[in-house]
């Protein structure tokens, strides 16, 4: 009986101790730690973890992670990636690739031991984005310096400035860029060909042939501001004009006419100089009467730009009448100008407008060539024949600009000037001519030697005078009757072209 209960007791012990190890396995089980992720860039990561293990051999199990943008690790998303080892300290990473940027991941170590898995805290990360900052620009030097913060798992990077006209900026506009920036992501660039006016610009990045942009901002670039007008002396007296280098053809100054609006193939006049404030002034010359319009403007390459319209008017002035003891009292000056020794206005024989050229075929009495007159004509071989060989008032420059008062002269005229005068050759305000002085009292004209012009060129200036007169030369009517002189000669009736422009000096019968 005693042997049979020692043998009762010692199967029973076997019994309990195997229980024991059971228990004993159960709380052995494998542990996987999930731990921070290293080295995060914008299309890269390390993944690491750590293994708690007590005699379970390494031939016994698998490790690695699972990762996904679902944070419960469900969907095509999910992902396992398996690790071949791990070191003394059971510790193991794993180096991501191909990763999409700016993206939150999910992810836990896991080890697998007899076909249970076991996993680890879950964790994330969020792979780097691009974040582009535009700077301020230097609104005197153009420059900029702007920011970029991303990760260095690139393949190649372009850092610039693009900018134009329009908000919606791309890399496609004007650009400027380096491939390199600072330690602290900041680059700057320079804008060379400044735009006209108002423009936008903003900072962008170019990774792997992908732009990223930052904020849009504008400033203002190239202008011109047209300045007010000094009547007195015909001068712009203060445009305003911001001019940057970088450009092959850059021109500026003052364009005007009688036209609203004036452009570059009007009246244009270059500025004398430019101040260090960027200021110039420039005078105008040919000024039409009547309202003028002006207007600065700036040419960057071809293309012209405009500053604001403004107007003034100018009047013409009327000569006073001179008695010489004549048949007719002589104008004191020509027909536009402003004071004696002025050269005023420059006209084609029967035309009342002053023209910046005149050929056959803008002619006012002509219907395109020498051939064509179409009046004051006395020959058909020049076209049609009125026989007209006086100018009408209507054509007439004095009569039309000065009023009923006056008209211009006869060839009898100007041979009555010149027989009954002293004419002595001088200087007066800077223009050379002819004083000419009554035999019977003490007044006086000035004649300036004004020049002529032909077509749009200026010649003899202060060598010759040449002035219309009323009459046709009868014997070829494309032609008519001037006073013709020089410091050392006089002709009251040489004949020249009609086209030819020359000044005109108004008598008065009252």
């Amino acid at each position: 009986m005693i042997k049979f209960k020692y043998l009762m007791f010692t199967i029973a012990a076997l019994i309990f101790v195997g229980c024991e190890n059971e228990i004993d396995q159960a709380v052995a089980d494998p542990e996987a730690v999930t731990q921070d992720v290293v080295d995060l860039g914008m299309y890269s990561v390390t993944m690491s973890g750590s293994l708690v293990l007590s005699d379970i051999k390494k031939e016994e199990i698998t490790f690695g992670f699972e990762y996904s943008t679902d944070n419960l690790f469900g969907g095509p998303s999910t992902k396992k990636v398996k690790c071949p080892f791990y070191d003394a300290d059971f510790a193991f990473k794993i180096p991501l690739t191909n990763l999409s940027m700016g993206t939150e991941f999910f992810y836990r170590a896991y080890v697998t031991y007899k076909n249970v898995t076991y996993y680890g805290k879950t964790k994330s990360f969020v792979t780097l984005g691009v974040e582009v900052t535009t700077g301020d620009i230097d609104p005197v030097e153009f420059t900029v310096t702007s920011t970029v913060s991303m990760g260095n798992d690139v393949e190649s990077t372009r850092f610039g400035i693009c900018y134009g006209p329009t908000v919606n900026l791309t890399e496609n506009n004007y650009t400027v860029g380096v491939n390199e920036i600072g330690e602290d992501g900041s680059y700057t660039l320079t804008i060379a060909n400044v735009p006209y006016g108002s423009f936008y610009y903003r900072a962008y990045v170019k990774v792997n042939g992908t732009a990223f942009y930052g904020e849009v901002k504008s400033v203002e670039g190239n202008s011109i501001v047209t300045g007010d007008i000094d009547i007195e002396n015909m001068s712009v007296t203060s445009s305003w004009i911001r001019i940057r280098t970088g450009y092959d053809n850059l021109s500026y100054g003052i364009c005007y006419g009688s036209k609203n609006n004036p452009t570059i193939k009007d009246y244009v006049v270059g500025p004398a100089e430019v101040d260090q404030s960027n200021n110039f002034h420039a005078k105008l010359i040919r000024v039409p009467f009547g309202t003028v319009y002006y207007r600065a403007f700036l040419i960057i390459g071809t293309t012209p730009y405009y500053g604001e319209t403004k107007s003034f008017r100018r009047e013409m002035r009327i000569g006073n009448p001179v008695d010489l003891g004549l048949s007719v009292k002589w104008a004191s000056m020509n027909v536009g100008a402003d004071y004696p020794a002025d050269r005023g206005c420059y006209f084609a024989w029967g035309e009342t407008e002053e023209k910046e050229s005149v050929t056959w075929s803008n002619y006012k009495h002509a219907d395109g060539s020498v051939v064509d007159l179409t009046k004051y004509n006395t020959n058909s071989t020049y076209g049609t024949v009125d026989d007209k060989t006086v100018l009408e008032a209507i054509d007439d420059a004095a009569y039309s600009l000065w009023g009923s008062d006056w008209r211009m002269p006869t060839v009898d005229e100007f041979r009555e000037l010149y027989e009954k005068c002293d004419w002595v050759w001088t200087t007066q305000d800077g223009m050379n001519g002819f004083q000419v002085k009554s035999k019977v009292n003490d007044n006086s004209i000035f004649m300036p030697a004004a020049g002529y012009r032909y077509q749009a060129e200026a010649y003899s200036d202060g060598t010759l005078g040449v002035y219309w007169s009323s009459n046709l030369y009868k014997t070829y009517p494309y032609a008519s009757l001037v006073c013709y002189f020089s410091s050392m000669a006089f002709y009251p009736d040489e004949w020249i072209t009609r086209i030819y422009r020359f000044p005109v000096r108004p008598v008065s019968d009252k």
